[in-house]
């Protein structure tokens, strides 16, 4: 029987690294049965907390963190909307519809009441939620999406466009469902189009698309500082355990190493597998050039920018060195990245000729997309051809 471990990322703690553990677990134990499948918590026990409470971050409890609550913005291109809905759920339809008097007779015509109750009984939404494991999220989201209201009509435009509205709902149930990890759902381009479709499909048979015409640069110009202090904000919420965990392992990073050592030293005899995420990818590397680690037969990392630090002569266990060869017994290496991921590097050039890169594309906004992987089913494909049977 086969060893696979699991090794999270930066910042995966708690909520999100079981919803990860899960994720993941699920999708190799279909592709390996047999496999003994074992999640090493490495940031649960020894990752970066802000200790003093947040006192060194600017602003951490005034402007900026209450600005969350009256979001307003929007950006053009599909991916950069995904960027922007991501942070606020309503930024298209702000862009596209004027707010409604909810005392005019337009107000009367769009209910998101009545939109919630058809999504609440449909089977195509819900096995699409399943699927995702967003089902949880989805009556926070609801709940949410019943102040949209205002948004959704005007004098001339009654009924909101099907597009801009199941993206502004599809973004409620994700962003809920982030709210509920403490960190950034794994979910790819298509399977967001899969649930934006679904619930397209339920609220309405006017499939009209939504007009191009308005100028998405005035959207940007007249929003560009409120949109950024929101991003800030924002990155101020996830950025602490994400870079805490970054910084803390390249000042002492050994503590990290020896959890992992330990964890791997101890599995039962078997061809062992590590399938890594970002920084857990940098500290199994580590071990692995260090030669101080039980055999390992197959090494596959996701948004690693351990090629980057390598290159930045950073990497802990090895400076820079042009040609480097790998030690005796070191495994294949492959290496998985988006190249819209801005913390995933590349590795084939640095690592030996067993060194391979996979570029993928999950079709989500940055940073979202550095933990897209474990949501993307083109990701699990190639697991299903690397891992060992």
């Amino acid at each position: 029987m086969s060893n696979v471990v699991l090794v999270p990322g930066a910042g995966v703690r708690g909520s999100l690294r079981k919803s990860f553990e899960r994720q993941a677990g699920e999708q190799i134990l279909r592709l390996r049965p047999k496999a003994r499948i074992t999640t090493i918590a490495w940031s649960d026990e020894l990752g970066a907390r802000l200790l003093g409470g947040g006192e060194s971050i600017p602003e951490f409890r005034g402007s900026i963190a209450a600005h969350l609550e009256t979001p307003n913005t929007q950006d053009h291109g599909m991916l950069r909307v995904w960027s922007m809905l991501d942070i606020d759920p309503l930024a298209e339809l702000k862009a596209r519809y004027s707010p409604v008097d909810p005392g005019s007779a337009a107000s009367e015509t769009t209910e998101i009441g009545d939109v919630a109750a058809r999504l609440e009984q449909s089977a195509e939404v819900h096995a699409c939620l399943k699927k995702l494991h967003l089902e949880p999220s989805f009556s926070a989201a609801m709940t949410v999406a019943r102040s949209y209201d205002a948004y959704f009509a005007t004098a001339h435009t009654p009924t909101p466009h099907t597009g801009a509205l199941a993206r502004a709902l599809t973004a409620a149930i994700i962003k809920a469902n982030d709210a509920t990890l403490g960190g950034l759902t794994a979910v790819d381009g298509a399977h967001r189009r899969e649930l934006e479709g679904a619930i397209a499909h339920t609220i309405t048979t006017d499939h009209r698309q939504v007009p191009t015409a308005l100028s998405l640069t005035d959207w940007l110009l007249q929003l560009a500082t409120d949109w950024l202090a929101r991003y800030r904000a924002q990155l101020t919420r996830f950025a602490a355990p994400y870079f805490g965990d970054f910084t803390m392992y390249l000042s002492r990073g050994a503590a990290i190493r020896k959890l992992i050592k330990d964890h791997i030293d101890t599995l039962p005899a078997g061809p062992t597998s590590i399938v890594a995420h970002s920084l857990g990818a940098v500290a199994c590397l580590d071990l692995l050039l260090s030669a101080d680690l039980a055999p390992v037969q197959e090494f596959i990392s996701a948004g690693s920018p351990a090629g980057l630090l390598f290159e930045l002569n950073a990497l802990p266990s090895l400076p820079y060195t042009p040609g480097f060869h790998p030690p005796a017994g070191f495994p294949r290496v492959s290496n998985v990245y988006d190249p819209r991921d801005l913390l995933a590097s590349r590795n084939a050039s640095f690592f030996g000729p067993t060194s391979r890169d996979y570029p993928v594309d999950t079709e989500a906004p940055f940073p979202r997309n550095h933990g897209a992987y474990f949501g993307h089913q083109p990701f699990y494909e190639l697991l299903d051809q690397l891992l060992p049977h």
